[in-house]
C-alpha cells in the first residue's frame, strides 16, 4: 500500500507499469524496482564479487567525515536531477553495456568507485572521489572478427591524457554477450588491457549458463552450431589518488558464428 495527499508525497508500494517503491531523498522524488527474488547457485566468481563489494562497503565506514564529505559533494555535483530522470527513462542506447548509474550517495558514489577499479583487475581502495576532469571517451573503431574458432577484437585506444596530465591508471575492458538457440551467456567483461594497448584482444570460449540456476562454465565457442557474439568495450581512468570513472560504451559490434567456421 502506499501513502500520501498526492503523487509527489506518495510512500511505501505504488503501481505503474510494474509495482515500485516510491520515497524521498533529499527532496527528489525516487523510485526503484522491487527486488526480485532469484535463487541461484554462488559460484566462486561470484562469491568473490560480492566478498569484495561487501569489503568495500565496510570500508567507508572507516573514512574521515572529511573524506566522506568529500564523496557526498561528488555524487551531488557531477549528477543532477535532470541527468538522473533521463537515467530512469532510457535504456542502454543499443549496447550490452550497461549504462553508467548515477549513485544517489556519497557511499554510493565511493562503492560504484571502487568497484570500478576491482572489474579492472585492482584490489586497492581509493578513499578520495575522481578528479574534475569528467568521464574519459571510449574506444573507438571496435571491429569483430570470427575465424576458426577464434574471436578477434580490435579498437583504437582512448585519448586520457586531459591538460596534459594522464592517468594513473588507465584500462579498456572488453564485454561479450554470446546468444544461441539454446540459451544466452550473461554480459561478462572476457578482457582488460593498459592504455597504451596493443589495441588487439583475441578469445575462443565464453562463460554459458550450464542450468537454470545461474551456474555457468567456460565453454568453446567453436563447439556450438549457430550463436551470434556480440562486444563492446568501454574505459576506466584514475587520476593522481583519486577514484575511477568510465566512460559510456563504444559503439557494438556482432558476428554470426557457425560451427566449423
Amino acid at each position: 500500500m502506499s501513502s500520501g495527499k498526492s503523487f509527489y508525497d506518495q510512500r511505501g508500494k505504488v503501481y505503474l507499469s510494474e509495482p515500485m517503491v516510491a520515497y524521498v531523498y533529499k527532496g527528489r522524488l525516487m523510485l526503484r524496482k522491487l527486488p526480485a527474488r532469484v535463487n541461484r547457485v554462488k559460484t566462486e566468481r561470484v562469491i568473490n564479487h560480492i566478498n569484495r563489494f561487501s569489503y568495500i562497503s565496510r570500508a567507508w565506514t572507516g573514512l574521515t567525515e572529511k573524506e566522506q564529505a568529500g564523496w557526498e559533494a561528488y555524487a551531488e555535483m557531477v549528477y543532477d536531477v535532470r541527468d538522473r530522470e533521463r537515467q530512469d527513462v532510457t535504456g542502454d542506447c543499443g549496447g550490452i553495456i550497461p549504462r553508467r548509474r548515477i549513485p544517489a550517495t556519497g557511499k554510493g558514489a565511493f562503492i560504484q568507485s571502487n568497484m570500478l577499479l576491482y572489474s579492472a583487475g585492482l584490489s586497492e581502495i581509493r578513499k578520495s572521489p575522481p578528479f574534475n576532469t569528467g568521464f574519459p571517451p571510449a574506444p573507438t573503431s571496435v571491429s569483430l572478427a570470427y575465424e576458426n574458432g577464434v574471436s578477434e577484437v580490435r579498437w583504437d585506444d582512448p585519448i586520457v591524457i586531459v591538460g596534459g596530465v594522464a592517468p594513473t591508471i588507465g584500462k579498456v575492458r572488453i564485454w561479450a554477450r554470446f546468444s544461441t538457440s539454446i540459451g544466452r551467456s550473461h554480459l561478462q567483461i572476457i578482457g582488460v588491457v593498459d592504455i597504451p594497448s596493443s589495441r588487439v584482444f583475441t578469445f575462443d570460449r565464453i562463460r554459458m549458463p550450464t542450468n537454470n540456476r545461474g551456474a555457468a562454465n567456460d565453454m568453446m565457442i567453436a563447439d556450438f552450431r549457430t550463436g551470434m557474439l556480440h562486444v563492446q568495450t568501454d574505459t576506466v581512468v584514475t587520476y593522481g589518488e583519486g577514484g575511477a570513472v568510465r566512460s559510456v560504451g563504444s559503439n557494438t559490434e556482432k558476428k554470426a558464428v557457425r560451427y566449423g567456421v
